[in-house]
């Protein structure tokens, strides 16, 4: 898995030049690829997207950019105070990116160059995992069916490089305003699927327990049985049990070529992971 990070057009025009260099610094120092506004096209569905930009409503998007230098040089303390009155002015609600609503904001990467969602999309933007939020919106939407979008309920920053930085960064070199009380929200097909408090967890642990968990519904999203539900379908039915993929793959040894061998040959190439039963 590539780790690639991409600023969004109007935050690096809406932003001081320094504070984006600053901030793309930083996240080549935690490991990121920086893509240029026409090369989402390198990333693949194996791979992690974050996205930087501000949630402003589109009226508020010109006038109305959080001062990012303010916000990197600030005691925490006052950072919090001066961030939550700024978001209060400038009715920051985490249902847009940029100004832009979902299906404007996908128009926008395909347009990039994005092929297909990554496995996993995370949003650097405000209060991006508000209830029914930009979040919640594109993880709903079918070109991210498979995407597992990681995004915060407060306010979220990238040190530009000041040496007055104080926040704790977790190991993408992100900060939280008020991490203890704001954990991660993971979600998929538009479900909260897990959380993590701020600077506790890996990328790969939690794919890891989420895909095993929601195994169930991917699965059927491939499955194409005959008339009679397949022997899935039975299963399911009859013994009132999800299937894992441990059961999908044992049933498929023994029908190769069944509609349980062929849904699991798709989610593998759909998804990059390797079919485990060959």
């Amino acid at each position: 898995m590539k780790q690639y990070i991409w600023f969004h057009p109007l935050y690096i025009s809406g932003t001081a030049k320094a504070t984006v260099e600053g901030q793309m610094r930083n996240a080549e120092k935690h490991g990121y690829i920086v893509l240029k506004e026409k090369e989402l096209n390198k990333v693949s569905a194996r791979d992690h997207l974050s996205i930087v930009g501000h949630s402003f409503p589109p009226k508020s998007e010109v006038e109305a950019d959080i001062d990012a230098t303010l916000l990197q040089v600030r005691p925490p303390e006052e950072m919090e105070a001066e961030l939550a009155e700024d978001i209060g002015q400038r009715e920051d609600t985490g249902f847009y990116i940029q100004g832009e609503t979902a299906e404007q904001c996908i128009k926008r990467l395909q347009k990039a160059g994005l092929k297909k969602g990554p496995q996993i999309l995370s949003l650097e933007c405000c209060i991006a995992a508000a209830a029914n939020g930009i979040a919640e919106q594109l993880s709903s939407h079918r070109f991210f069916i498979n995407t597992i979008i990681e995004a915060n309920t407060s306010g979220i920053g990238r040190n530009p490089g000041n040496l007055s930085w104080s926040m704790a960064e977790d190991c993408f070199g992100r900060v939280v305003l008020q991490d203890s009380k704001n954990p991660w929200i993971f979600l998929l097909g538009g479900t909260q699927v897990a959380k993590r408090s701020h600077g506790t967890y890996q990328i790969s642990e939690v794919i890891k327990t989420i895909l095993q968990q929601d195994f169930h519904s991917r699965f059927f999203s491939y499955y194409r049985p005959g008339l009679r539900g397949g022997r899935v379908g039975r299963y399911c039915e009859n013994t009132g049990q999800r299937i894992t993929r441990e059961k999908a793959v044992a049933l498929a040894v023994e029908q190769p070529g069944s509609a349980t061998d062929i849904a699991l040959q798709e989610m593998d190439k759909e998804e990059g992971n390797k079919v485990l039963y060959r």
